[in-house]
């Protein structure tokens, strides 16, 4: 709706019928979920060309034919203690950003709701939170 240029009309106290195709009114920051951690973790650090070249390096160590190691990859545990201490950075920031997310998605919020008689004067008084 955006993208053509026509103008978004979102109808308040008229049901959800109208106000239908629209996204809701939801915050969600955090960048990854219990299933998408290790996959995406993994995608994003071993693109980086230093952890990229740690691994390239550590399999090689690996092949007979080349390895001055005797088959054993030591470039692997330097390249595992660096993802694992990114991996503990990452797991805490992502759950700070669902907590985040949380609490604005549950805050509780002013609803303006109509009155049964528009011509009635509202009561004065204090405003309620949430009030429904």
């Amino acid at each position: 709706m955006a993208a053509t240029g026509e103008p978004r009309y979102v109808y308040a106290n008229a049901g959800r019928a109208l106000n239908e195709g629209f996204a809701e009114n939801r915050s969600d920051s955090a960048k990854y979920s219990l299933v998408s951690f290790v996959p995406l973790f993994l995608l994003e650090n071993l693109t980086r060309f230093a952890n990229a070249f740690f691994l390239v390096v550590g399999l090689m160590q690996m092949l007979p034919a080349i390895t001055v190691t005797g088959g054993y990859p030591s470039q692997l545990a330097p390249l595992a203690f660096v993802l694992l201490f990114d991996a503990v950075i990452t797991v805490v920031e992502d759950a700070s950003r669902h907590g985040d997310d949380f609490r604005a998605n549950n805050r509780q919020v002013l609803v303006a709701r109509p009155r049964p008689d528009p011509t009635a004067a509202a009561p004065l008084g204090p405003s309620r939170r949430g009030a429904a």
